[in-house]
């Protein structure tokens, strides 16, 4: 379980970076739009503490 809450928070950043870098590549506004909405910097927050949270339980795990 803590290494699907790791997984899925690496995968969900990938995603907020993959969207900076098609922003970058194709250069369209309404990737920018997207790139640079409230949702995606929420998104970045979210997958984050997914990763703290699933790396802390892990570490927890590893001292019992």
């Amino acid at each position: 379980a803590t290494m699907t809450l790791i997984i899925f928070g690496i995968v969900l950043l990938a995603v907020v970076l993959g969207t900076f870098y098609l922003k970058d590549h194709f250069r369209k506004l309404w990737l920018a739009r997207v790139a640079y909405s409230e949702g995606t910097m929420r998104l970045t927050i979210v997958a984050v503490a997914l990763i703290l949270f699933g790396g802390l339980i892990k570490i927890g795990e590893f001292f019992n």
